[in-house]
């Protein structure tokens, strides 16, 4: 199931319940590749979002570029 369509289905959910404010939806995701992707969670009503496939892809580039020697 698509992260974002999680995040709608149980921000929606704890609006009908009235529990929306008591809870804060954080979400670990290997579907965000990008800000609009980010920025798509949070409008949905995520808190945070941790990208773990993102920033192991960025962990794992680092130091390749053979930009880091001066």
């Amino acid at each position: 199931m698509p992260m974002l369509l999680a995040v709608a289905a149980i921000h929606h959910d704890l609006i009908r319940k009235g529990l929306r404010m008591n809870v804060d939806l954080v979400c670990e995701t290997g579907e965000v590749w990008d800000v609009h992707h980010l920025a798509c969670l949070v409008g949905f009503g995520a808190a945070a979002v941790h990208p773990y496939l993102a920033l192991r892809a960025v962990s794992a580039l680092a130091g390749t570029r053979g930009f880091e020697e001066k």
